[in-house]
């Protein structure tokens, strides 16, 4: 058990999560137990070459750019969107941090 527990135990400790589901039901946030995960975007495919984005964000993060709630995206465009848009979620949660310095 002591095993399990040091290879899991950063899972889920960054700002912003990427989860990619499968399932036609909405992902929960408390799957992944975490005092972390500030932005959570999840990317469920929709058949013909299509993809649902959502964007679930704490309130204290500011608005940001590129994809946004309930976003409808092409395959071909989603991995540079998302990557674009993890970007501007970690930029924009980094300016709600004390001292921070742009």
């Amino acid at each position: 058990m002591l095993i399990v527990l040091n290879k899991t135990r950063h899972l889920g400790n960054d700002e912003v999560h990427i989860v990619w589901s499968d399932h036609n039901r909405d992902y929960r946030r408390d799957i992944i137990p975490t005092e972390f995960c500030d932005v959570l975007i999840t990317i469920y495919p929709l058949g013909n070459c299509l993809n649902r984005i959502t964007v679930n964000c704490k309130p204290e993060v500011p608005y940001f750019g590129v994809l946004f709630d309930e976003a409808i995206v092409e395959s071909n465009m989603l991995a540079g969107l998302v990557k674009a848009t993890v970007i501007c979620a970690s930029r924009a949660k980094r300016t709600t941090l004390p001292f921070y310095q742009q």
